[in-house]
């Protein structure tokens, strides 16, 4: 609760909402990479800067201990309702693109 209001975290995937998305760059043991991990998702822009003060925080006292490596940090973004949608349907569209096989004609080899 922040300021007598409550803070509602939705569904970082959820497609029928506006959402800002709070991501941490730390090493992901079950992927065994370094990448980014949502930590949460907000309707509002001034939740998600309220939650990205508190995790900066966090993440500076990690570092300060030893329990963070250097290279973490926080960063967000925003996704419109639909956006997930949008770029799956992009992807359906490319990827026949990106794998086309151009026949050559015979007259073609020797030019």
């Amino acid at each position: 609760m922040r300021d007598g209001r409550a803070v509602v975290e939705v569904a970082w995937d959820d497609d029928a909402q506006d959402r800002w998305i709070l991501w941490w760059y730390r090493y992901d043991e079950s992927r065994h990479e370094r990448r980014n991990t949502v930590v949460a998702a907000f309707t509002k822009r001034a939740e998600f800067d309220g939650r990205l003060a508190e995790a900066s925080k966090e993440l500076e006292r990690l570092k300060a201990e030893g329990k963070a490596e250097p290279v973490e940090r926080l960063s967000g973004v925003f996704h419109p309702t639909g956006y997930r949608a949008e770029v799956r349907e992009r992807r359906t569209y490319r990827r026949p693109d990106r794998y086309r096989i151009v026949a050559r004609r015979s007259d073609d080899q020797n030019t």
